[in-house]
């Protein structure tokens, strides 16, 4: 058998894209099995020998070895269930998936930003995102993305002698007007007269 040793640690595996989608929640595997399972039994029951009997270095390649066998009889034998679409998605995942957005927005504000950028930040649909988004604050990435660079905004115009232009450049918005548009539908006043007061 000839091969190279990169093919034991490409992420283009199709395992390491079934463990993802586990990871992911798009994936559950059974909570039970079967006595009929034998083969799944008998895995199982060799995860727990190794991790007992085996020495290092060894037990870590054999219980790695063994939980891979075992990932591979539950994709064989289809012993997990597909979960496809958002309302199948769980409360933990949920959080975990709006705290990588969040973070991927208030890290970024005073860049470019587009939907597609903050999908791709979770590796989900621009639909998907926008839905999600608005389920779970109320307001599409995008409104929450000017809303933020407003408070930034706001805090600079108290804090700096930064011209206007300048502020708004500096919290992501490329278009003064729109900036000036944004900043009075969020406040209620101009940039200007925000500072004055």
């Amino acid at each position: 058998i000839v091969f190279h040793p990169e093919f034991l640690h490409s992420k283009a595996l199709d395992c390491q894209f079934f463990i993802e989608k586990i990871l992911d929640g798009e994936c559950v595997i059974n909570e039970f099995f079967p006595n009929e399972k034998s083969e799944t039994h008998s895995v199982l029951n060799s995860i727990f020998e190794i991790i007992i009997k085996s020495t290092e270095p060894a037990r870590k390649f054999r219980t790695v070895s063994a939980f891979f066998t075992f990932f591979a009889l539950i994709s064989e034998q289809k012993l997990y269930s597909s979960k496809i679409g958002y309302n199948t998605v769980s409360e933990e995942n949920k959080i975990v998936i709006l705290k990588k957005i969040l973070l991927f927005l208030r890290e970024n504000y005073d860049k470019p930003i587009s939907l597609k950028m903050v999908s791709a930040t979770v590796n989900r649909t621009d639909a998907y995102v926008s839905y999600f988004f608005k389920n779970m604050t109320g307001k599409t990435p995008i409104e929450y993305l000017n809303e933020y660079r407003i408070e930034k905004a706001c805090h600079n115009l108290r804090t700096t002698d930064a011209s206007v232009t300048d502020i708004a450049f500096s919290c992501g918005f490329s278009d003064l007007s729109y900036f000036i548009k944004t900043f009075k539908k969020k406040m209620g006043i101009s940039p200007g007269k925000y500072r004055q007061k």
